[in-house]
C-alpha cells in the first residue's frame, strides 16, 4: 500500500523531472516515484483520468470522498469495490488510501494535473500556448509549431491554441509552464512569428 511512509521511501528512488510545489506536489511526485517504481506510469495517468471521468460524471461520488465528515475507512472500503470492479493498479489505489487517511481528497484533480504533467516533461515534452487575434489556420499552427520545435532542441512541443481578440491583429506564443524554466516567451520568439503576426495583421 502506498501509505506515508511508502509514498517516502518512494520518492528516495526516483525524483520527478520537473520541481513540484505544495501538498498536492508532494503527493504527485511521491506517485510517480511509486508508480515507476512499478513500471506502471501510464496505467496510473490511465486510472486518474478513469477517476476524474467518475467525478464530473457522478458529482455525489466526488463529494462523498471529499466529505470531510465521511470516515476515512467507510471511504477506503468503498474505493477497494470501485478499484476491484476497474481494475486499478494498486499504486493509484494506494495513493487514494493516502489522500482519504490524511483527508486531502479535495487535492485529487491538482495531484492528478501535476502528475499528468510530470509524465509529459518525462517524455521530454513541453507545453506550448499559441493565442492569436484571431483562429489561425492548421498551415499556419503546423509553421509556428514548427518554428517553436527548432528552438527546443531534442523535446517535442505540445501545443494549444486560444483567440485572444485583444491581441490587436497579433500573436503571442508562451513555451513551458509554472513547472519549467522557460515560462514565457512572447518577444523571445518575436523574430520566429514574425512573418505570421504580419500575415494576420493583414488578415484582420
Amino acid at each position: 500500500m502506498l501509505t506515508r511512509q511508502i509514498v517516502n521511501s518512494a520518492r528516495a528512488f526516483f525524483n520527478a523531472p520537473i520541481p513540484t510545489y505544495g501538498v498536492a506536489g508532494s503527493y504527485a511526485a511521491a506517485l510517480y516515484s511509486a508508480a515507476k517504481k512499478g513500471g506502471d506510469q501510464a496505467g496510473v495517468k490511465a486510472d486518474l483520468e478513469n477517476v476524474a471521468g467518475a467525478f464530473n460524471a457522478k458529482p455525489e461520488v466526488a463529494d462523498f470522498f471529499g466529505n470531510p465528515c465521511v470516515g476515512a475507512s467507510d471511504k477506503i472500503s468503498a474505493l477497494a469495490a470501485v478499484a476491484g470492479e476497474a481494475g486499478m493498479a494498486q499504486t493509484t489505489v494506494g495513493l487514494f488510501e493516502a489522500l482519504c487517511e490524511n483527508n486531502r481528497m479535495n487535492l485529487f484533480s491538482e495531484v492528478a494535473e501535476v502528475y499528468a504533467r510530470i509524465l509529459q516533461a518525462e517524455a521530454g515534452e513541453v507545453p506550448v500556448e499559441i493565442s492569436s487575434a484571431i483562429e489561425l489556420t492548421s498551415e499556419q499552427k503546423s509553421e509556428v509549431a514548427e518554428a517553436v520545435a527548432s528552438m527546443l532542441g531534442n523535446q517535442t512541443p505540445v501545443i494549444s491554441s486560444t483567440v485572444d481578440s485583444s491581441l490587436l491583429g497579433g500573436m503571442t506564443v508562451a513555451l513551458g509552464d509554472k513547472y519549467t524554466d522557460m515560462k514565457f516567451v512572447d518577444m523571445s520568439v518575436a523574430n520566429k512569428v514574425k512573418k505570421y503576426t504580419d500575415l494576420l495583421r493583414q488578415s484582420a
